[in-house]
């Protein structure tokens, strides 16, 4: 039986500097031996950091690969994220609009 996959958030919600100070660095390991696709839902975020490797990207993203454990290595995978959550990222509104399948015309 495998085990189950593992994501542990070891320091979470690190208060920045922000107009509205919501941002916030979040770094997460992965001590399962699968790889794991870190997501968030509704809120892009910037990598900042991967595998101990600092990163400087000039785009957002909304899922980042984590890779996965094995006994040969000095120390977990991990990502440090960080997330303005003053800045949500929304859907479009549905701009759809009801039309009538009962119109007839008389003959």
């Amino acid at each position: 039986m495998r085990p189950a996959l593992q994501t542990v958030i070891v320091r979470s919600a690190v208060p920045l500097q922000s107009s509205a100070n919501l941002a916030s660095d979040e770094f997460r390991q992965n001590r399962s031996p699968e790889l794991h696709a870190f997501h968030i839902h509704q809120l892009h975020f910037q990598l900042r950091e991967w595998y101990g490797i600092k990163v400087e990207e000039p785009f957002l993203r909304d899922t980042v690969n984590v890779p996965y454990f094995d006994n040969h290595m000095t120390a977990y995978p991990s990502v440090t994220v960080r997330m303005d959550f003053a800045i949500p990222i929304r859907s479009e509104p549905s701009s759809t609009t009801a039309t009538s399948s009962n119109s007839r015309t008389a003959a």
